[in-house]
């Protein structure tokens, strides 16, 4: 048979057909394109470079986790594209973590190398409730008194005294849920409960009275409410929005009334060199009280929503630097003793402040700020005496929600600051902002703060499954930095009050 040709050939009349074939039907075996990736890698002892296995491995945000095996190997498969915060915890190892980017169709590969806990626990005494809203207060004679309740639905707590080897002195129970304690110069421990009973005992445990003639009785469900002690022995409380001047026999002094507007905060009043009180009440203002019950000065801040959780703090020349927060964040303000701004320091955005401020020899200021999200952690940060900040460390979360901090800070004699975080774990920190040691306990840290002796025993209360814990610390630090306020309420007794005293 004899094939015709035409002028162009056979050849492009092929590749027509062919491509109008293709247009006209989609080739239904053609693969799809990966809309995922994927991480793997190994976790590692850092000290040996040996396999860790049964280490969790998460991935934030979302609910990806998986656990190393006998290798040491993990892979997470399936993770939408996007950036990751990756964490790798094993019990009795400290977390390491890494920011991580997904690509589809691509396994990102990160290795862990894990490195073992700093062992400082000296001792731990097991508490029927949760130690939550109350910090230790420690006497001469080295006796420990914390409060338990305010957790999980707790709705009664107890008072605890503990000798310093770590067995119970006595304990008294207590109607309600219990708040930090105080201990006044004459060795009288006062504490109020959640239904603002101020309670005062003798060392032995003894009641010697309760006042509960309040004007108001209301009790905000966040921050502290803890009495301040003056020189001669005065209270002061905070209650719904009026100051009260408590004498120690626990009859009325005075009542300052701070006037209509506001919701009630949960600040503590603090006492200055002068005998001034200071005070953050119902109308979230700072106000400046006389030691006769009359106004000294108002101090406004910036925003009207603002409010304050943090009871102040004083440094040598009766600066106040207290914390408050609004739908913004959180603020940290520095007021002269006349009544007028210093600086005033804008924490971070969704970030509140309800930890105190403490305050190194230097005039540094540290703080602790809430958690907003896992890739916006709590944060500790360091504020210079002109109100810049010179540095930050994020706490990193180990549950699957964000891990917040409230505990206030304390500043060893060594310069160590100390501070813990619902992650359960303690954290000492250098000067520079540089992690020195952290030590994981397995229960949540939340509003106890901790407490330093000259022997270099840390304390602070804990919150377990079970109830609670005062754990006592082995560190380095023999007391405190010679500062005007190194720790919650300055001194082991919480009496809130000036340092020249």
């Amino acid at each position: 048979m004899k094939i015709t040709t035409f002028k162009y050939g056979i050849i492009p009349i092929i590749l027509v057909l062919l491509v109008s074939g293709r247009c006209g039907k989609k080739n239904s075996t053609e693969p799809a394109l990966p809309t995922t990736g994927s991480i793997s890698g190994f976790v590692r002892n850092a000290a040996d470079q040996s396999a860790i296995d049964s280490s969790m491995i998460r991935a934030f945000p979302g609910d990806y986790f998986v656990y190393s095996d006998s290798t040491g190997f993990y892979t997470i498969p399936d993770m939408a594209e996007g950036a990751y915060l990756l964490i790798a915890s094993k019990e009795k190892f400290y977390n390491d973590s890494a920011n991580v980017s997904v690509r589809a169709g691509q396994t990102v590969t990160y290795d862990f190398n894990l490195t073992h806990e700093f062992d400082v626990l000296k001792w731990q005494y097991l508490t029927d409730g949760p130690i939550y809203y109350a910090t230790p207060a420690i006497d001469a004679e080295g006796t420990i008194y914390v409060g338990t309740g305010i957790y999980l639905g707790t709705t009664s707590g107890s008072l605890y005294a503990i000798y310093p080897d770590g067995t119970l002195k006595w304990k008294v129970d207590i109607e309600n849920n219990v708040t930090t304690s105080v201990i006044g110069d004459n060795g009288t421990i006062y504490m109020m409960d959640r239904k603002n009973v101020l309670y005062a005992f003798d060392p032995s445990g003894i009641e010697l009275w309760r006042y509960t003639d309040w004007d108001q009785n209301d009790f905000p469900e966040v921050g502290q409410r803890t009495v301040a002690v003056a020189e001669d022995g005065t209270l002061y409380a905070n209650v719904g929005s009026y100051l009260y001047a408590i004498n120690p026999d626990g009859t009325r002094k005075w009542r300052f009334d701070s006037g209509p507007g506001g919701t009630p905060c949960g600040a503590s009043p603090v006492v200055g060199s002068d005998g001034t009180i200071y005070a953050v009440l119902g109308k979230e203002i700072l106000d400046a009280v006389n030691p006769d019950g009359s106004l000294k000065w108002e101090f406004y801040f910036e925003n009207p929503d603002e409010h304050s959780f943090t009871s102040p703090a004083l440094d040598a020349e009766d600066v106040i630097y207290v914390g408050a927060e609004n739908g913004d964040g959180g603020y940290i303000y520095a007021v002269y003793p006349a009544g007028i701004l210093k600086w005033r320091i804008f924490a971070g955005s969704n970030r509140p402040v309800r930890g105190s401020q403490v305050i190194d020899i230097d005039g540094t200021v540290y703080v602790v700020t809430k958690a907003h999200s896992h890739n916006q952690p709590a944060e500790v940060f360091a504020i210079t005496p002109e109100g810049s900040i010179k540095w930050r460390y994020a706490i990193e979360s180990v549950h699957f929600t964000p891990d917040d901090a409230y505990t206030t800070p304390a500043i060893g004699a060594d310069g160590l600051i100390y501070t813990a975080a619902e992650t359960g774990y303690v954290y000492a920190l250098n000067r520079e902002g540089a992690l020195v040691w952290k030590q994981n306990f397995h229960c949540g840290i939340n509003w106890s703060s901790p407490k330093l002796l000259d022997d270099g025993t840390l304390y602070i209360g804990v919150m377990t499954n079970e109830g609670g814990a005062l754990l006592a610390l082995q560190t380095t630090s023999m007391g405190y930095v010679s500062s005007a306020w190194p720790s919650f309420r300055r001194d082991n007794g919480n009496k809130g009050r000036s340092a020249k005293f």
